[in-house]
């Protein structure tokens, strides 16, 4: 007479049993077992070529021949990638710097002040399709001591490529920037493309703190060289308050004076004289 409740006890134990089994193995997954060597690693990604690498491979895109203008272009699509890249950038304000190297004992080209500045025009030349030529400077650098080890050219795109503020008011040019001021101006300065630059080279500053920032004031010839040595440096600690205020410290900034001396311009025109009153900015690595 029991046998009968106990018959459907175990059924719906063995009910019960398989339907836990059946929620918590199949629905939910929490019974799966994987052995080792199911376990796959993930394939490992590909190796992104590192900066160095990167600045390996521009460094080789342009060369000379000793004594020769015409660049030599190692790869003409990596060339046109770079080239489309700096006509994308042209619209942010800045001009493309062209710096053409050379070395001392190279012959200077007719019309030129040297071979590196010939050598820059021709790389400026190549650019024109994709660049207007007010957006492109060109300047020289003359490289230290021979070449290594009997090699017969020289490297033209390393470090000879690059973006410069100019203005009006600002000019960066061989290794320095120039600030441009009115005519006996000794106010403070609210032109809104030096005070941009000014941003800048505090950024640049706060990113490399080892560096420090040398300032020059000059003026034109008009007046005593007395009262024009104490407006240059006038000029030049006007700039280095801005820097200080901005959170570089006095002890970076070494503020010198040139006076009238030195003039980038002939001091008997109106235009010369421009180009005399000025700052000189230098980072000191």
């Amino acid at each position: 007479m029991k046998a009968k409740p106990l018959a459907v006890l175990a059924a719906f134990v063995l009910w019960s049993a398989g339907s836990t089994y059946w929620y918590v193995c199949q629905i939910k997954g929490f019974c799966t077992r994987t052995s080792h060597k199911e376990v796959k690693a993930p394939p490992p990604e590909a190796e992104s070529p590192t900066e160095e690498q990167a600045v390996v491979a521009e460094r080789e895109l342009i060369s000379y021949d000793l004594s020769d203008i015409s660049p030599k272009i190692k790869d003409s699509m990596e060339w046109n990638r770079y080239v489309q890249s700096l006509a994308l950038k042209v619209k942010e304000g800045k001009k493309v710097q062209i710096t053409g190297p050379y070395l001392s004992g190279e012959p200077v080209p007719e019309g030129y002040e040297n071979m590196g500045l010939a050598r820059a025009e021709s790389v400026k030349a190549l650019l024109k399709d994709h660049i207007p030529e007010d957006k492109i400077v060109t300047s020289s650098r003359l490289l230290d001591g021979d070449l290594p080890g009997g090699q017969h050219f020289i490297n033209g795109f390393e470090g000879y490529f690059a973006w410069v503020t100019d203005n009006d008011y600002v000019k960066e040019k061989a290794g320095k920037t120039l600030i441009y001021f009115p005519f006996n101006s000794k106010r403070e300065i609210r032109n809104p493309e030096i005070l941009k630059y000014l941003d800048e080279l505090v950024t640049t500053l706060k990113q490399n703190p080892d560096a420090r920032v040398e300032i020059t004031g000059y003026t034109d010839n008009i007046g005593t060289p007395e009262s024009n040595k104490w407006l240059g440096r006038q000029r030049a600690e006007r700039i280095a308050r801005i820097l200080m205020r901005k959170g570089i410290a006095k002890e970076r900034i070494i503020v010198k004076s040139g006076g009238q001396e030195n003039p980038v311009a002939d001091n008997a025109t109106k235009e010369g004289r421009k180009l005399n009153r000025r700052v000189e900015i230098k980072i000191i690595q």
